[in-house]
């Protein structure tokens, strides 16, 4: 089961999912590597979370993101 939230639920009732397969990379896009699929997600329920040590309420990041993308 891949996290998908917001305007990328392909019409699932309940899309919302926390997998410990699922990885934030971006500001709004991550990766499930249980399926090797890349997801963007343009809004967010209120089940999504963030690793708050990178990440902002708002969704700034609190480092440079060029590091996190080497």
């Amino acid at each position: 089961m891949i996290y998908l939230c917001g305007s990328f639920t392909g019409k699932q009732k309940k899309p919302c999912k926390h997998c410990k397969r699922f990885f934030m990379w971006g500001v709004s896009t991550g990766i499930c590597d249980k399926h090797n699929v890349d997801v963007s997600c343009r809004e967010h329920c209120k089940y999504f979370k963030r690793d708050s040590t990178t990440w902002t309420k708002d969704g700034k990041c609190k480092v440079d993101e060029n590091y996190l993308y080497v």
